[in-house]
């Protein structure tokens, strides 16, 4: 994936960030996020120390950063004022995707909205919203994408009408 991607900042991180987890998994290893980011980010500034003028690897990062320290507390504030979802039906499980749909974004955000308005002169006043509307679609075409990929290894013609219909959401 980082190659087809072009090992941009972002896709470096996070494959670094994903290797780490699988390795950890493997090793039976506690997996511990802001150690993989630290530790991405200095292999990325090792590998190549003007990296960090890139707004890329800012974004990137600020982005991660919001979300490990902000997504946790917000989640509880917003399960505060929903209601604690109960059960398993679809009533709960839409109210659990909600907060954690919004917790995440507002997160991700808080980090990234300063650096955006520093390099862009603007500010996204609908982002969260796009986020909210978009978020079932980037999901259901990244797990048809891993579907077709995992399909063509046995059934071509198959991974290719679900390729199709991936990348049609």
């Amino acid at each position: 994936f980082a190659l087809a991607a072009g090992f941009t900042p972002s896709v470096s991180r996070a494959c670094i960030m994903v290797g780490l987890m699988i390795l950890a998994q493997l090793l039976n290893r506690e997996y511990d996020s802001p150690t993989a980011l630290a530790f991405a980010g200095l292999v990325m500034l090792m590998e190549s120390p003007l990296v960090i003028t890139s707004i890329s690897f800012q974004m990137s990062f600020a982005c991660v950063i919001g979300i490990l320290l902000f997504d946790a507390p917000i989640s509880r504030w917003l399960t505060g004022k929903l209601g604690r979802p109960k059960g398993k039906g679809p009533k709960a499980r839409l109210k659990r995707w909600f907060i954690s749909s919004v917790s995440i974004s507002l997160s991700a955000i808080s980090l990234t909205t300063p650096i955006s308005a520093y390099y862009f002169g603007t500010v996204s006043l609908v982002g969260l919203l796009t986020n909210l509307v978009t978020l079932w679609a980037v999901s259901l075409s990244f797990y048809g994408i891993v579907a077709a990929l995992a399909l063509s290894l046995v059934w071509m013609p198959g991974a290719i009408a679900i390729a199709h219909i991936a990348s049609k959401v």
